[in-house]
């Protein structure tokens, strides 16, 4: 997982790029077993509406990356990064024959982060973000099939802790060619930041009242800008996600 750099992305691969992430943190060596898990789960002995509130907890993978990108200049470092991420949920929904609509809260933690290293003249950077916290607010949207599965789609909002940092360091008497006053240079972010929520999903009835679900999620967060303190470089921190998980949820 070597970290790479890119330049803004044309808008006709926008949607390409994002299917390439997608498609590392759901290759079928992570994917097949989960939906085995899923599939060869007891089945109800009778179908169950699927209507009313619900609660439960998810474990996962993610993946992503970090595209910290200079302010009026052309540097841009990517550190990738993957690790396991844990949460619990709680929602309500509706059927009405064969659609379900809901609403869904969840809080978890993500425990994502990697920094990249490159020289420049006269001196290296540093650059990468970590993840922690997070919750979200969504709403969700399913087709119920064959009565005990149900297909979904979600959006909404996630909120997290997000410390996106840059450090220029130059090992030259002249300071990276005059570029700041002080051989360190530290941009970083606030601790918390806002994004987009995107995912699909399968929901499966295994009794009365529990359902086990694959949950994939698309976390986009919005750019935050990273000054220094007193001179060198500004950065715009642009962080993605994309996460899989197994949930299993309680039904009031």
């Amino acid at each position: 997982m070597s970290p790479m750099s890119k330049s803004p992305l044309a808008p006709g691969r926008t949607l390409s790029w994002v299917g390439a992430k997608a498609l590392r943190c759901l290759r079928p060596a992570r994917a097949i077993p989960i939906v085995l898990i899923l599939v060869s789960l007891p089945v109800a002995a009778s179908a169950a509406d699927w209507t009313g509130a619900y609660a439960g907890v998810s474990l996962g993978y993610g993946a992503g990356d970090d595209e910290a990108q200079e302010i009026n200049g052309s540097r841009a470092y990517i550190p990738e990064f993957d690790g396991f991420t844990g949460s619990a949920h709680l929602g309500w929904q509706r059927q009405s024959q064969n659609i379900v609509a809901g609403i869904e809260v969840e809080g978890g933690y993500l425990d994502l982060g990697s920094d990249v290293t490159r020289d420049v003249t006269g001196g290296s950077i540093t650059s990468g973000a970590d993840l922690g916290a997070y919750a979200t607010v969504s709403g969700r949207l399913g087709l119920v099939v064959n009565s005990v599965w149900l297909v979904y789609g979600r959006a909404g909002l996630v909120v997290a802790e997000l410390d996106g940092k840059t450090v220029q360091t130059c090992t030259g008497a002249d300071l990276c060619a005059g570029a700041q006053t002080t051989p360190v240079s530290s941009a970083e972010t606030d601790d918390v930041s806002l994004g987009l929520l995107l995912g699909a999903g399968v929901e499966r009835q295994i009794g009365t009242k529990w359902t086990a679900r694959i949950d994939y999620q698309f976390m986009n967060f919005r750019e935050e800008l990273a000054l220094p303190e007193i001179d060198g470089p500004g950065w715009d921190h642009d962080v993605d996600v994309h996460a899989i998980k197994l949930g299993l949820s309680y039904r009031f």
